[in-house]
Parts: structure tokens; C-alpha cells; sequence
């Protein structure tokens, strides 16, 4: 076959053409849906038992320390109409004692959040966490969402354990093998 230069001028403009279509589809693709939902604000109380194996005695010692919450009201300012939450979380080989150094507490982990909303739907996140430096009383947790809702979005926990009276309380389990268990309360939230 033949081509003139007319019909080489067509093939080109059908090229050009089939090259610009392609070019403006990839640009209208839409972005992937790995991004994290924007303005998310919830907070939440949390209260529950925290569980330390194989027991925190006097002096510092690995823990396997795990938080086992119950339900708590939220407020959720991003209008996801959360109602309520429930965290656990576990984190092992944290150094603690009833007579704890500076610096001690540390350590990572790992945690899940159970949202309820107002409908009684129930959906889930799964963090990755550290907790920073805590005392035996006071836990500072924080993370990530790395999985389900909220994904890609920060997490921060500040959680006491109801241990009257501190390091002396924190004796009393000493001839059991440590204290093995305590109730803690205070709260968290997702940006």
C-alpha cells in the first residue's frame, strides 16, 4: 500500500491524538485510597485492667505489660459519629519496678481500638505503639493506626493505674511473686 503525504499526515494526527487521550486518562486516574482520611479528631476515655507478667517487684525488671480496656464514651470532633471505643494493647521486655530509674518504662508493641458509632456499627484499628518512659503509675503511649480505621493517623494515650500511694503500694504484691494486676483509667485520641 501507498501512503501519500496526506495519509501520513492523518496516521500522525491519529498518533497525536491517541497520545494526548492517554496522557489526560493517567491524569484523571484517582489517587490510591491509602491516604489517610483528612481532619480526624477523636478522643476518648479509657479505663480497664493492666496485667504485668511475670510480676513487677521492687527492682527493675522486664515486663510483658498488656492493657485490657473497657468501653468508653468518646467525643469525636471530625463528625464520624463515634460514640464509644474500647483499647487494648500489649507491649514485652518493658523494664519496670517499684523503684523505677529515669528512663525506664520503655519499650514497643502493638494495640487495637473497637469503635462503636452512634448506630451501634462496630469497626476497628490496629496500632503500632511504643510506650515512653514510664512510670510504674503512668503509661504515655503513642503510635500509629496502621491498619482498619483511620489508618495512617496518630495515636496518644496517657493512662494511670490506680496504685495509691506509689512505689509503697506497688510492694504489697512482693511476696506473691509482684504485683501481677491494677486498674488504670485516663484517656486517648486519634489525629
Amino acid at each position: 500500500m501507498l501512503r501519500t503525504p496526506r495519509s501520513r499526515t492523518r496516521l500522525v494526527a491519529l498518533a497525536a491524538a491517541c497520545a494526548t487521550l492517554s496522557i489526560g486518562a493517567a491524569l484523571a486516574a484517582p489517587a490510591t485510597a491509602s491516604a489517610a482520611p483528612p481532619n480526624v479528631k477523636v478522643s476518648c476515655e479509657a479505663s480497664g485492667q493492666i496485667h504485668f507478667n511475670p510480676g513487677v517487684k521492687l527492682f527493675t525488671s522486664d515486663q510483658d505489660v498488656s492493657y485490657q480496656g473497657q468501653e468508653g464514651q468518646c467525643n469525636d470532633f471530625s463528625k464520624f459519629d463515634i460514640r464509644s471505643a474500647k483499647l487494648t494493647a500489649s507491649f514485652i521486655g518493658v523494664p519496670l519496678g517499684c523503684v523505677t530509674s529515669p528512663g525506664s518504662g520503655a519499650g514497643k508493641g502493638s494495640g487495637a481500638i473497637e469503635w462503636t458509632d452512634k448506630s451501634g456499627e462496630t469497626d476497628r484499628s490496629i496500632l503500632n505503639l511504643q510506650i515512653d518512659g514510664s512510670s510504674l503509675n503512668t503509661g504515655h503511649l503513642s503510635g500509629v493506626v496502621s491498619k482498619g480505621r483511620f489508618k495512617g493517623h496518630s495515636f496518644t494515650a496517657t493512662l494511670k493505674t490506680s496504685l495509691l500511694g506509689g512505689a509503697a503500694a506497688c510492694t504489697v504484691g512482693l511476696p506473691a511473686g509482684g504485683l501481677k494486676d491494677a486498674d488504670f483509667k485516663g484517656d486517648f485520641s486519634i489525629e
